[in-house]
């Protein structure tokens, strides 16, 4: 229901475990359990304990409703893995070398490597849309 919100809240670098279970309720019982905020659409499970409802559907209109209810939230853009949530290590580029695209490894010096998932991320062509996506979603509302 809220998987790609859990990408761009990572995108920032905001812990948020994300799951395909079909069980709401189930679910918030784990998420009240660990100590976590449970985000949903489910109007089911709006008025519980430790619920956050998102009612919008647009992804800036999501992610500033968490940034405006907990302003306090650490951000730390790509510092965790989109798929995963753990937190990305720098690795060096001989490490990857076999890893990644000969191109890649070119053109590239830096990698993050996920310990979790094994994913390896660089600063490719798809690094300007993420610094414009965070930056809009940072920006003030009254600001543009």
């Amino acid at each position: 229901m809220l998987g790609k919100l859990a990408r761009e809240l990572r995108l920032l670098g905001i812990d948020c475990a994300y799951t395909r279970e079909p069980d709401s309720e189930r679910l918030w019982q784990n998420a009240k359990r660990m100590g976590r905020l449970f985000l949903t659409r489910n109007t089911k499970l709006k008025d519980k304990e430790g619920v956050v409802f998102i009612a919008s559907e647009k992804m800036i209109e999501q992610v500033r409703q968490i940034l405006n209810a907990f302003p306090d939230l650490p951000i730390e853009p790509l510092q965790r893995c989109l798929d995963c949530n753990s937190l990305l290590i720098e690795r060096e580029k001989v490490s990857v070398k076999l890893l990644v695209p000969f191109y890649v490894y070119q053109t590239q010096d830096r990698f993050y490597f996920c310990p979790n998932c094994q994913k390896i991320y660089w600063r490719g062509t798809h690094y300007e849309d993420m610094k414009n996506r965070i930056s809009r979603y940072l920006k003030k509302e009254g600001n543009g």
